[in-house]
């Protein structure tokens, strides 16, 4: 019997690691060219911030992140 779990889990692993790799391939851009692409925020001021969570506001979003997105900070 044709094992279908092998190759099925090799799509994963395969699709797993050229989503990390774009990934690493967009944070090696500059943030310039982020923020021009919608997937990086600039000047951002710091609302509120605790153990928990931060709240940041940008004043001039033009990014695809929404309100309730997590997001990496740096």
């Amino acid at each position: 019997m044709f094992d279908l779990i092998q190759p099925l889990k090799r799509f994963v692993h395969t699709e797993y690691d050229a989503q990390i790799a774009q990934v690493h391939e967009l944070w090696d851009k500059s943030v310039e060219f982020r923020v021009a692409e919608g997937v990086a925020l600039a000047n951002l001021e710091i609302l509120r911030c605790d153990m928990r969570s931060i709240s940041l506001r940008c004043r001039d979003n033009q990014s695809k992140f929404r309100v309730g997105d997590k997001l990496v900070l740096s």
